[in-house]
């Protein structure tokens, strides 16, 4: 932790001793928006909140164990943090937890700036990479009770302290493994993260070198060091629910996760499906089925249904519906490759693309869970109000979130297309160094797709893309740098 303080400390005094003030400003825009929405909206709670806070409740009354042994809490980490905070400041939990969410934030915030200093050693580029980061939909998770503001942040500097700390092998590696140890704990999701997380490292370990076999062997020994904890981790939690209980532990999105993506309402294209005689295929469709292929929501709000009647009517437990789940998605997934395609296309969302920077549009959406007033949640809503409504009054509204979108999808396309600038210069034999791509920047959009992949194949919500998103601004933004530099080079050979 030390050393992450003197890093810190280092990026803020700026690379020309302290003279820069965009630094300035952007640490006094950072903490001056979190002390304003917290003034504005406090701590707010969103539907998945009070999971998190029940369970830290349940441990205060000595209940947790026998509720999580029943398989009906979220796993324990963020509850943990709950709890911590409640034990040591009372009612003012809400908002030391604010500030301890707040507070990861800004790390993460910088180690995003040295991740982007290590992979494009281009300052502009780096800075507004952590700008964007800071005020993108983090800036909402922090003003939220939800566990993933504090996960991002594990995420963030694990990566970090992997790929930055280099004169610390293999003790860096050991360290970014603790950290996502402690990341499992927030999210059962990272088992599956540390494929990506890997690719990644990978690459950006890699350099060019005449005894590239003793490189290679560095890199699998690191990254076994790394995915060591959080492993270890989980066969320690599975051998404990082994031993007492002769099952695995099965969490609430354990329980849910493979029938949301059941549940995707596209797949009401394929009926047959779920049209067998058997009693799980009657539930479905009379819980799940019978909605518009266009409701997004519909779906997903029925899924609780449909695992409660499971429970009632068949009498199976949280785990034996877990894995009907999950058989029941891979027999899909056999037999119905384009009902998965479906699935990965009901999770192509535009608003997995805007959530890399919108500053304002976070504003709006806390508004909407303080007063629970949903109608000017996204943009679209927005719109809708101003020319379904006649409420002209929040045309500039709609304008500064509009300018914002084009922002996004500026830095998003550059990102989409960095794969053909890749391809290009193989084809036409250049080295990649030319226009300052590293193996490191190629692991970094491998990561992106990795990340939104694996949740595509499930469930997609901004949020879970949060750590990733930071591919897109550094990416994103070091194409718009090396195009706007070859500009400057015509022009001056012209």
């Amino acid at each position: 932790m030390e050393l992450l303080w003197v890093q810190i400390v280092k990026s803020v005094r700026g690379l020309d001793g302290g003279k820069d003030c965009a630094i300035v400003i952007a640490l006094m825009l950072f903490f001056v928006s979190r002390l304003a929405t917290y003034l504005a909206f406090g701590l707010l709670e969103s539907g998945d909140s009070s999971g998190y806070i029940e369970f830290a409740d349940m441990i205060l009354r000595d209940q947790a164990y026998p509720a999580f042994d029943l398989y009906n809490t979220r796993v324990p980490g963020y509850s943990i943090v709950i709890l911590l905070h409640k034990l040591l400041f009372g009612d003012a939990w809400r908002l030391t937890l604010y500030i301890f969410q707040c507070s990861l934030t800004f790390i993460s915030s910088v180690c995003v700036y040295q991740i982007a200093q290590y992979l494009v050693r281009k300052r502009w580029v780096s800075f507004f990479s952590a700008f964007s980061y800071a005020f993108s939909i983090q800036m909402f998770l922090d003003g939220v009770v939800l566990a993933d503001s504090i996960y991002t942040s594990l995420l963030i500097i694990s990566i970090w302290f992997a790929l930055c700390l280099r004169a610390m092998w293999p003790g860096r590696f050991l360290l970014a493994g603790i950290v996502l140890a402690f990341a499992f704990l927030f999210r059962e999701s990272t088992l599956y993260l540390l494929f990506p997380i890997s690719v990644f490292l990978s690459f950006a370990a890699w350099e060019d070198g005449k005894d590239r076999m003793r490189k290679g062997m560095q890199i699998v020994g690191g990254i076994a060091i790394i995915v060591a904890p959080v492993l270890g981790l989980n066969e320690l939690i599975k051998a404990y629910h082994d031993k007492n209980y002769g099952i695995p532990a099965v969490t609430t999105g354990g329980k849910t996760v493979y029938w949301i993506a059941l549940s995707t309402p596209y797949l009401s294209f394929f009926p047959e499906i779920f049209a067998g005689d058997d009693p799980v295929d009657q539930i479905y469709r009379e819980e799940v089925g019978g909605f518009s292929p266009w409701d997004v929501y519909a779906a997903t709000q029925k899924v609780f249904n449909l695992n409660s009647r499971l429970q009632k009517d068949l009498g199976y437990s949280e785990y034996e519906i877990s894995q009907l789940g999950q058989h029941k998605y891979f027999e899909v997934m056999s037999r119905y490759p384009m009902a998965i395609g479906l699935i990965i296309g009901f999770n192509v969302r535009p608003t997995t693309v805007f959530g890399v920077f919108q500053p304002f549009q976070n504003i709006l959406m806390l508004d909407a869970l303080k007063t629970g007033d949903h109608s000017l949640w996204k943009t679209r809503f927005v719109f809708l109000e101003i020319f379904d409504q006649g409420k002209y009054q929040l045309l500039p509204i709609f304008l500064l979130l509009m300018c914002v979108r084009l922002i996004n999808l500026a830095i998003f396309s550059c990102f989409a297309v960095f794969p053909f600038i890749i391809f290009r210069k193989i084809w036409r034999c250049h080295e990649i160094g030319v226009i300052g791509v590293s193996t490191g920047m190629v692991g970094l959009w491998l990561f992106y797709a990795g990340v939104w992949g694996i949740f595509a194949l499930i469930h997609t919500e901004p949020r879970y893309l949060s750590a990733a998103n930071i591919s897109v601004s550094i990416i994103g933004l070091s194409v718009i740098s090396s195009f706007l530099s070859s500009r400057k080079i015509t022009a001056k050979t012209n």
